[in-house]
C-alpha cells in the first residue's frame, strides 16, 4: 500500500507536554517510514523542533472551533499532500479538522485529549454531535477517558494510550557534585534537592508549593543536619509572584527560581526528588521524565497522577494540603532507603508501561484501525 501521511495540528507550538508528545510522536513515525506535516496556529519553540526533524510547519489562522476558513485551508492542505490521518490535540482542532472533511472526504480524524477538564452542557452536547465524526479519541489517562465520556464523546471510540518519555540510559550520577546544574547554582552534594518542571499559572499549584516548602522549612530549623533546597525550571505569569512569597516568608537561600530551561535533563539529573503541586492533570509528561532519570516522586493525587506514582515509586498528597506535602518532603529528606526504592522502582515502572515506543506504536495501531487496514513500516516493531 502506499506510504501512510499524517497531518499534526495543533493550535499553540509550545514547549509543553501535549508539544513534547507530538514531536516524540513524528519522530517515531517518520523512523518506520510514514510521511509527516505539521500546522499550527501560533508559533512557538516546536515549530523549530518540527523543522529540525525536516518537517516544515505550515501556519493556519485558527479562530475558533468552528472556523470555516481554517476547515478550508486545512482541507487544502491535506488533498495536495494525500494525507491519511489527521491526529488533533485539543478541541479548537478537532472541530476544525472534521469541519475540513466536508470539503475534503478522505483523511480519518483522530484527537488525543491533553487535558482533564469539565465541559459545560452546551459543549457536551456538540461533542455528542462531533465526536461521532471522529475515526478516534485517545485518552492519555483512565481519568481521562471518564471525563471524555462525561463530556460527551461516544465511548466506543475512546482509546486509553498513556504517555511515553524515552528511558534515560545515561546522566544518573554516582556523585551529585558532578552535576552542571548544582555547580551553576552552588549546590553540594550534601544538601537535598527537590527539584519541578512547571509553569507559574493557577492550575500548576506552585503557590500550594510554596507553602509546603514555607511549613517544610519551619518544621526542622533545629534539625540542623536536615538541609533542603527547592529548584523549580518554568516561567509563567505568577513567577513574579512566586518571588514575592519567597522573599516575604525568607525563603530566599531555599528556593532557586531556576526561570525556562532547556535542558530538563540536566535539572533532573541535579535533583534527589521531583515534586508536582499540580491541580489538575491529565498524565505529566514532567512526572515521567523525573521517573525515567531515577528520582522518587510527590505528586498532588488528581488525574493521572494517580496512574503513575504509587506506593512503590512516590508519595501522593492531596492538592492544597500543605501538611501531606511537608510530612511527604520530610519523609524523603530523613529516609534514605525509601528515596533509593522509589528510584529503582520508577525506572522500571517507565521501561515497563510508559516508554514513548509503546505509545508510538499503539498510536499507529489506533491509524491502522481508523484506516481499515495494516500500515507498511520500514523498521521493526520496537516492542518485538
Amino acid at each position: 500500500m502506499s506510504t501512510l501521511t499524517v497531518l499534526q495540528l495543533i493550535n499553540y507550538a509550545g514547549k509543553g507536554g501535549s508539544e513534547a508528545y507530538v514531536r516524540k510522536l513524528t519522530e517515531r513515525f517518520i523512523s518506520r517510514g510514514a510521511n509527516v506535516l505539521f500546522a499550527y496556529n501560533e508559533e512557538g519553540p516546536l515549530c523549530q523542533q518540527m523543522m529540525t526533524l525536516g518537517v516544515d510547519p505550515v501556519q493556519i489562522d485558527m479562530k475558533s472551533p468552528l472556523d470555516i476558513a481554517a476547515a478550508r485551508k486545512v482541507a487544502a492542505l491535506c488533498k495536495a499532500n494525500n494525507v491519511d490521518i489527521i491526529h488533533c490535540h485539543y478541541a479548537r482542532e478537532n472541530y476544525i479538522a472534521l469541519l475540513s472533511t466536508l470539503f475534503y472526504r478522505k483523511p480519518k480524524v483522530v484527537y488525543t485529549s491533553h487535558i482533564n477538564l469539565v465541559n459545560t452542557r452546551l459543549w457536551k452536547t456538540a461533542n455528542q454531535i462531533m465526536g461521532r465524526r471522529n475515526a478516534a479519541i485517545i485518552a492519555v489517562c483512565r481519568e481521562g477517558q471518564r471525563l471524555l465520556v462525561e463530556n460527551g464523546f461516544p465511548p466506543d471510540k475512546i482509546t486509553v494510550i498513556y504517555n511515553g518519555v524515552d528511558e534515560v540510559k545515561q546522566n544518573i550520577l554516582e556523585n551529585k557534585a558532578d552535576s552542571p546544574v548544582r555547580r551553576e547554582f552552588g549546590i553540594d552534594k550534601d544538601t537535598f534537592l527537590f527539584v519541578t518542571l512547571t509553569r507559574f499559572t493557577p492550575e500548576k499549584g506552585t503557590g500550594f508549593l510554596l507553602s509546603g516548602v514555607k511549613a517544610l522549612k519551619d518544621s526542622i530549623e533545629p534539625e540542623s543536619s536536615l538541609r533542603f533546597k527547592l529548584l523549580i525550571a518554568g516561567d509563567g505569569p505568577q513567577l513574579d509572584t512566586g518571588k514575592e512569597f519567597a522573599k516575604l516568608h525568607g525563603l530566599e537561600d531555599d528556593v532557586i527560581f531556576a526561570g525556562y530551561r532547556d535542558d530538563s535533563g540536566n535539572i533532573l539529573q541535579a535533583g534527589d526528588a521531583f515534586i508536582n503541586s499540580s491541580s489538575s492533570e491529565a498524565l505529566s509528561f514532567a512526572i515521567l521524565e523525573a521517573m525515567s532519570a531515577g528520582l522518587p516522586v510527590i505528586a498532588t493525587a488528581v488525574g493521572g497522577n494517580t496512574e503513575v506514582v504509587t506506593e512503590e515509586t512516590g508519595i501522593l498528597v492531596p492538592y492544597g494540603d500543605t501538611e501531606a506535602l511537608r510530612q511527604a518532603m520530610l519523609t524523603l529528606l530523613r529516609d534514605g532507603a525509601a528515596v533509593a526504592r522509589y528510584a529503582a522502582n520508577a525506572r522500571r515502572k517507565i521501561r515497563e508501561r510508559f516508554n514513548m515506543d509503546m505509545t508510538a506504536r499503539l498510536t499507529m495501531e489506533v491509524y491502522e484501525k481508523a484506516l481499515g487496514t495494516g500500515i507498511e513500516e520500514d523498521t521493526e516493531d520496537a516492542n518485538k
